[in-house]
């Protein structure tokens, strides 16, 4: 995965000399229709340890899906990394819509890539402190424009972090593909529950796609982690369901996983339908007693899981429940 940044000095950064017009992205502040050849700061703290957050978001009709829920995640994890947030942040949806309107056609479903990546190493920080020292008073040192580097508390302008938005037709192709079953595998480490990094969509996204890759060696489409309490997480790029009868249970968050934006309006309408669909540990050792299960996710919507290692599901059996949620969650994307 790309995470497009650009060089403080970049033509794009100079004036135009007038408005911007809308292209295929928004980056700090400028439209163009392709990606900058050379596009990362080697100075970037995004680039150089993948401090920064993204956001991947469907669009219905050239209307993009549960924005508002996905840029509160986004700032959370903004806060999390102690980045401060751009402020063309709060302009996320104008510019995604202007985005669409060039390159979308209405009719079109497509997705939109929004990433906040922080920009030099020893800047761009709110409230961090000298180490041992605690970091109160960070909103005034940022009010300054200043903050405190942390090696030796060295004070730095600070750096504006970098923002880039895109947009992009979507492959329904392979959306209907993955929507007719998946094969996933557990992926052979264990994860640590407690990191509070896994609850951030963050840019340090390495061991997703490092597990993605294994899986897919092994001839799965997905992978699948697992805690040291043997307890089920997530997918590499999905949130897992499972069910037995009528109830339906997912892992909770501190089981060490991201509450996906599906994830969470897959249980709001499971309630709203009557359905028993609850949060719980899900053990290794009991994938086999589910009756199926499926994996959710923005760009997916919901997936059937056909095996994971060499257990099988017969996603028939489940069908019934399933098709109520995706019939569910496809009228709320049209509303």
């Amino acid at each position: 995965m790309t995470h497009p940044a650009i060089e403080p000095d970049h033509p794009l950064h100079r004036s135009s000399g007038g408005p911007p017009k809308p292209g295929g992205y928004y980056i700090d502040g400028h439209y163009t229709d392709t990606a900058p050849a050379h596009s990362v700061s080697p100075s970037a703290a995004a680039f150089l340890y993948g401090e920064g957050v993204f956001e991947t978001v469907r669009l219905y009709r050239g209307r993009p899906f549960r924005l508002q829920e996905h840029l509160r995640r986004l700032e959370h994890g903004l806060k999390v990394l102690e980045i401060s947030p751009p402020a063309a942040l709060a302009e996320a949806g104008d510019i995604i819509a202007a985005l669409a309107q060039r390159n979308i056609p209405g009719t079109i479903d497509a997705m939109a890539r929004l990433v906040v990546g922080a920009g030099a190493a020893a800047g761009n920080r709110a409230g961090t402190g000298s180490p041992g020292q605690p970091r109160s008073g960070g909103g005034e040192m940022a009010a300054h424009g200043i903050t405190a580097a942390t090696a030796g508390g060295i004070r730095t302008p600070e750096t504006p972090p970098i923002f880039v938005v895109q947009v992009q037709p979507l492959d329904t192709a392979a959306i209907r593909r993955r929507q007719e079953g998946m094969t996933a595998m557990t992926l052979p480490w264990r994860r640590d529950a407690v990191n509070p990094l896994l609850k951030i969509k963050s840019l340090s996204y390495l061991e997703n796609r490092h597990g993605l890759r294994l899986a897919r060696r092994a001839g799965a489409d997905e992978g699948v982690f697992i805690n040291r309490n043997g307890d089920v997480t997530e997918g590499t790029f999905s949130n897992l369901f499972f069910i037995r009868g009528e109830a339906i249970v997912t892992p909770a968050p501190d089981a060490g996983l991201l509450p996906g934006i599906t994830r969470l309006t897959i249980i709001e309408l499971a309630q709203k339908l009557g359905l028993d669909c609850r949060e719980a540990a899900v053990p290794d050792a009991a994938l086999p007693e589910f009756d199926g299960a499926f994996l959710t996710s923005s760009l997916t919507e919901i997936a059937p899981l056909t095996a994971i290692d060499t257990g099988r599901y017969d996603p028939a059996r489940t069908a019934a429940l399933r098709q109520r949620l995706l019939a569910a969650y496809r009228e709320l994307t049209r509303e």
